[in-house]
């Protein structure tokens, strides 16, 4: 079996530990995951567990975990949008060592691969012409049409609806239920608040809301 280290504790580790645990049978024994544990930077886990796993320490040990450990990234929610490369750059690992995650219940084309560190949920669709880049989050019964690009380091909440020729600057955030329009442009950072509804490109770095969505004064009034 293969040694898995979740970075990050919270609902998206959850997720991923549901994930795994249906995906193991599928695999070959050899290919299989057992997870060893947590690194999370809260000083409230230290010495502690989550789901019977051990908290091993903060993200900055993660080089003392040893060398055939593969990582795991789940550190994600409205309040990192913007933030999620930066936290993972403590840990000072190669991108190498953290495997994508595919549900079997995900509606991927055949002989897709995303990014290194993707997590893909249950009931996610994928349009064949779709890119999805490193260390992105697809939460479940997300859809990702034709020709739309997902940057690295962006999470998109359970329900969003990426339509058609869509770009998902790195690093942002998209809430759940939230839609955007087709060919759209949303910017890097950008965080959209639950169910609204982008209809026209959204510049860098804003936190948007609504529906239509526009523009908040700050990420506090999500």
């Amino acid at each position: 079996m293969k040694k898995l280290c979740i970075i990050g504790v919270g609902g998206t580790a959850t997720d991923l530990l549901s994930l795994v645990e249906t995906l193991n049978p599928t695999l070959p024994t050899a290919e299989r995951w057992e997870c060893i544990g947590f690194l999370d930077d809260n000083p409230a886990l230290k010495n502690g567990s989550f789901h019977g796993f051990p908290v091993l320490g903060a993200l900055s040990d993660a080089a003392l975990v040893d060398q055939d450990v593969f990582f795991a990234f789940t550190i994600g929610s409205p309040r990192t949008a913007g933030k999620r490369e930066k936290i993972l750059r403590k840990t000072e690992i190669g991108r190498q060592r953290f495997p994508s995650f595919v549900h079997p219940q995900a509606a991927v084309p055949a002989g897709w691969r995303p990014g290194h560190g993707t997590l893909i949920s249950p009931g996610v669709v994928v349009s064949r012409s779709a890119v999805i880049g490193d260390f992105v989050v697809v939460l479940p019964n997300s859809v990702v049409s034709h020709d739309s690009r997902v940057g690295g380091f962006s999470c998109l909440a359970t329900g969003v609806c990426v339509s058609g020729g869509v770009t998902i600057g790195e690093d942002a955030y998209i809430g759940a239920n939230a839609a955007l329009r087709d060919g759209v442009c949303v910017g890097k950072g950008v965080l959209v608040g639950l169910g609204s509804a982008v209809v026209s490109d959204i510049e860098d770095g804003l936190v948007v809301c609504g529906v239509p969505a526009k523009p908040l004064a700050g990420r506090n009034q999500l």
